[in-house]
């Protein structure tokens, strides 16, 4: 009768479940479809006000320009000049500008492009000045072909004022192509694309628009009927030409002048809901099925052996059968249940045997927890509701100087004062229920000890909290291993000062109002590359910290100073005027110049520009800096790499006398034979100066290596050999000596590839370097040196007849026996 309304309960519970289930799901599908159809709109939304803001950035860099020119106007309304200067720039700077132009109100204009305006035209009528005077922000004229409609453009301009007093309005034309090519590049899932429309209902950029045939189409035209949404709409429209109907969302742009709109085809849209509801039909029909089988499965398997299973245990009686175990067959469904009664029933038969037993293990694993806590570096403690300490243990209680009894009775505020009020309000939280995991610290000795601790309360059988526990875990050395590590994560290891990453977060904090004017310095140390090449990185390194350094003393505090590259600083200076900056930058550049190392003085580019209100973007101060610096750069670093190479190759004459008198004569034989193969003027000049520099990379070798008398070692060889290579790096970082850095790389190459460094044969040697090879060999022999006496004009030309075709071009071999050689024979029969 039992196990009767047993079986009934059970097809009930299935039949509950089932349509618990159907319910369920169904209205999970329902949601999960209506949240599919959201989500996809949101995407969609999410797609397009991401181009949105990719495009109005493009904008943001003309109305920045537009707005920097308005505070030259501002600051010098009367120095055309430097208006028109700076205007210049803008339009060369920035390759979308077409033009730039100035308006005043009497009808007068300064256009960069040379424009005149012609009798009778009147500016002011103009759509961007009169747009321009009715807003207080940068606004744009809608698209319009040029005069020599070879360009889409847009007006953008900006009334400048100085307080009530209009000076005029700045206006730059702007060409569309990169803003169109952008956004037609773009793709909106698999199928999708982006597109915009100006305030004139103009279709500027789609894919199916090419924007080199600047030609202007109506939105409507090209499109169909079109209509402008509210930005968080997702709107099904249907589109002309091959696009069908499509999921469609609008978002103005720049001031509200353009529209961009991002468009995917409904087939995608749609797709995900479309493929949940397939995936959900498959699912129901699924389940439905395995319910079915489960329910047979439950009456073959389950409610039949239940049955069986209840009446054994029914003879189950502790009291007169304690022996009494389940029979079990080797088929029976509930086998592990039954073999799990059975040992149920043996521990019950032999408990009270193993009583004792377990008793006294207990006892023992106690004490073993005991002596760990007692021998743990960590604090363990616990607490009564009264928040006084019943118990205490571990290691670390000896930096306090007392015993573990000393706590026992007392609470947190007795043992350490008021320094444990913020601990005393915690040990509340937790014994109101809550697990808490905080810091404290403690100083002893005037060491300062820094503790992690996590508490949870204890409760008894009812439940009832009755205190709580914890563990104090010392975390010092942690703490400042984190410190640590945190003043090297923001500090450029080699010159002291912060690195790129601290710069960064600090142009950030210091863009705001009081910090204005916000001065910016960008630095480029010159010459850096040479002192690596010639002196090593060690030098180069030292270099940098001489820069560094000099910067900390004269830049006036507060600043921020950083190493942001390899030979570049940047600096911030609160509350800086243009005078005070114009001035640090002469005084910066003289201090540096007057500054040496290896007896070269120093030198630096430095540009800077200063933040004057809160709507210029610190990015674009940083880039006006660091465009100044590259124009200081590109005359001062000439200069200075072009006096650095004077000055080392000084250094390397005044060293070894005899390398100023190799060096010429090499140049006077080069030339020699420059003029048997009948070079002109211009080519003798140049070979005159390559032969003169071809041995410059000696600077970089030890002084002893170069005078020394004996044979040299086989690394001493190779060091030699490493000159030709720090020449041509030495003379390729000034544009004046670049053109000789390839023959004092070459001129050790051997006709047939036997020579360094690169292994050259033939005529892929340069010819320069194939005469001055030639030239140096034949002084090298003639010439008195340090390790070798002079060999006779004769002996040096049979060596060099010898290696005709190995070691020299033996067409150059030829030309210096028959026009050079007489000469040289004479003049060493003379001597």
């Amino acid at each position: 009768m039992i196990m009767k309304r047993w079986a009934s309960t059970q097809f009930i519970l299935i039949a509950l479940t089932v349509m618990i289930f159907l319910g369920t799901f169904f209205s999970v599908s329902w949601f999960t479809n209506h949240l599919l159809t959201t989500k996809q709109a949101e995407v969609l939304v999410l797609e397009r006000d991401g181009i949105a803001e990719e495009t109005e950035r493009h904008f943001d860099v003309f109305a920045g320009a537009l707005l920097n020119l308005s505070d030259a106007v501002r600051h010098r309304p009367d120095d055309e000049a430097l208006l028109f200067a700076l205007m210049a720039d803008v339009n060369h700077r920035l390759d979308a500008v077409y033009t730039v132009y100035f308006g005043r109100p009497d009808n007068t204009m300064i256009n960069v492009s040379g424009f005149e305006p012609p009798a009778g035209f009147d500016l002011r009528e103009r759509p961007w000045y009169t747009a321009a005077l009715n807003a207080d922000k940068p606004v744009a004229t809608h698209a319009f072909l040029n005069a020599t409609e070879d360009r889409i453009v847009v007006t953008v301009a900006y009334a400048v004022h100085d307080e009530d007093t209009l000076l005029g309005v700045m206006a730059m034309d702007i060409d569309l192509m990169a803003i169109q090519t952008l956004i037609g590049s773009k793709t909106v899932g698999e199928g999708g694309y982006a597109f915009l429309i100006d305030s004139a209902q103009h279709l500027l950029a789609h894919p199916l628009l090419d924007p080199t045939e600047r030609v202007i189409v109506d939105v409507e035209t090209a499109l169909g009927p079109f209509s402008f949404e509210p930005e968080s709409t997702v709107k099904m429209m249907t589109f002309l030409g091959v696009d069908g109907e499509g999921a469609v969302t609008t978002k103005a742009i720049f001031c509200g002048q353009f529209t961009l709109g991002v468009f995917m085809p409904a087939s995608e849209y749609h797709a995900t809901r479309q493929l949940y509801l397939i995936m959900s039909l498959a699912t129901v029909l699924l389940i439905s099925a395995l319910i079915t089988a489960l329910a047979l499965f439950q009456h073959r398997r389950v409610i039949r052996p239940v049955r069986t299973l209840v009446a054994d245990i029914a003879q189950i009686n502790l009291a007169t059968r304690l022996q009494y175990r389940l029979p079990v067959a080797s088929k029976d469904a509930f086998k592990a249940l039954r073999q799990a009664l059975n040992a149920v029933l043996e521990t019950t038969e032999h408990h009270y045997l193993h009583k004792t037993q377990a008793e006294r293990a207990l006892l023992l694993e106690g004490q073993k927890i005991k002596a760990m806590m007692d021998a743990s570096e960590d604090i363990m403690f616990q607490i009564n509701r009264l928040k006084q300490y019943t118990w205490i243990s571990g290691r670390k209680l000896a930096i306090f100087g007392r015993d573990p009894e000393y706590y026992i009775g007392k609470n947190v505020l007795e043992v350490f004062g008021d320094a444990a009020i913020e601990r005393d309000r915690l040990y509340d939280q937790v014994l109101k229920g809550e697990t808490k995991t905080f810091e404290w610290h403690a100083s002893v000795n005037e060491e300062r000890h820094s503790f992690s601790t996590i508490m949870s309360p204890i409760r008894n059988e009812r439940g009832e909290i009755i205190g709580a526990v914890g563990i104090a875990r010392d975390v010092t050395k942690q703490i400042q291993r984190h410190q640590e590590v945190e003043r090297l994560s923001y500090q450029d290891f080699l010159t002291g000062v912060y690195n790129r990453r601290y710069f960064a977060q600090a142009m950030s904090d210091h863009d705001t109002a009081s910090n204005m004017p916000l001065g910016l310095f960008m630095i480029d140390v010159n010459g850096l590359k040479i002192f690596n090449d010639v002196y090593g990185h060690e030098t180069g390194d030292d270099l940098l910290k001489i820069i560094a350094a000099t910067l900390k003393h004269h830049l006036p505090s507060p600043h921020v100073l950083a190493r942001i590259g390899g030979d570049e600083f940047a600096a911030l200076l609160p509350n800086t005027d243009a005078l005070t900056m114009q001035a640090l930058q002469a005084q910066i550049t003289e201090n540096i110049a007057n500054t040496q190392l290896k007896g070269i003085p120093l030198s630096v580019s430095v540009g800077y520009d200063i933040k004057h209100v809160p709507d210029t973007s610190v990015g674009v101060v940083l880039k006006t800096a660091e465009n100044g610096m590259y124009r200081h750069k590109l005359s001062e670093g000439k200069q200075a790499r072009h006096r650095m190479i004077n000055i080392m190759y000084k250094q390397l004459f005044e060293a070894h006398p005899h390398e100023q008198e190799h060096a010429q004569s090499v140049s006077e034989l080069s030339v020699a034979i420059g003029t048997a193969l009948d070079f002109n003027k211009e080519r003798l000049k140049a070979l005159e100066l390559a032969a003169l520099y071809h041995d410059i990379g000696k600077i970089s070798l030890q002084r002893d290596l170069l005078d020394k008398a004996g044979n040299l070692t086989d690394e001493e060889r190779e060091q030699l050999k490493q000159h030709t290579e720090a020449g041509y790096l030495l003379l390729r970082a000034a544009d004046a000596y670049a053109a000789y850095a390839e023959t004092a790389l070459f001129h050790h190459e051997h006709y047939d590839g036997s020579g360094y460094p690169q292994g050259l044969a033939g005529k892929s040697i340069p010819l320069f370097s194939r005469i001055v090879g030639l030239a140096e060999a034949y002084d090298a022999m003639t010439r008195q040196t340090p390790y070798r006496a002079p060999r006779p004009a004769k002996t040096a030309l049979a060596e060099i007849r010898n290696m005709s075709g190995k070691q020299f071009d033996p067409d150059l071999v030829s030309v210096f026996i028959k026009h050079v050689a007489p000469t040289l024979i004479q003049d060493d029969t003379s001597r």
